[in-house]
């Protein structure tokens, strides 16, 4: 596909294949949020803020494989994403993270051994200004190359480690309307 640059590739926001199999739920795989942007995306403050619980400001997780099932106001997705050698981890920026094949540091990327994630949800019927919604999700991804992580500046010294084992999120939303 071309896009007017010189690249040989190009980064798609979404791409996936799925099936649809009506009552019983969907399924897809490629690249898309995990289970837990269910949760995130109540408000759209989570878009930017929330990312650092996305381990990727841009919204997408590659190698991504999700079930998602809904009925009776109830909600479910359960998600697994596979091993990535160079995935964007928002959060990680206090470290020279990930080293590439060219030996370039790349910051805010890791390799993720794995990720996993669920989110269920209900949704009631309208309540005078519209329906009352609850969610709650839980996300977990753990890094490989985190020995790479070597920290700088303040936030080594005081806040953070600069090693990266894994991400451990708990998210709970609420909204009336």
């Amino acid at each position: 596909m071309a896009d007017g640059q010189k690249n040989d590739s190009f980064a798609a926001c979404y791409a996936w294949v799925g099936a649809d199999f009506g009552q019983y739920g969907q399924i897809k795989v490629g690249t898309f949020e995990d289970a837990i942007k269910y949760v995130l995306n109540t408000t759209d403050i989570f878009d930017d803020w929330g990312c650092v619980g996305q381990a990727g400001n841009d919204d997408k997780r590659d190698a991504m494989v999700m079930y998602s099932w809904s009925g009776y106001g109830f909600d479910a997705n359960i998600s697994y994403q596979a091993s990535q050698k160079d995935q964007a981890v928002d959060g990680a920026y206090y470290s020279n993270a990930y080293i590439n094949s060219n030996n370039e540091i790349l910051k805010e990327r890791l390799a993720i051994e794995g990720a996993i994630a669920v989110s269920v949800g209900y949704t009631s019927s309208d309540v005078l200004f519209g329906p009352i919604a609850v969610r709650a999700g839980y996300g977990y991804a753990n890094f490989s190359n985190h020995e790479n992580a070597v920290g700088v500046g303040f936030a080594h010294n005081n806040l953070n480690t600069g090693k990266y084992d894994f991400y451990d999120q708990l998210a709970l939303s609420a909204s009336w309307g």
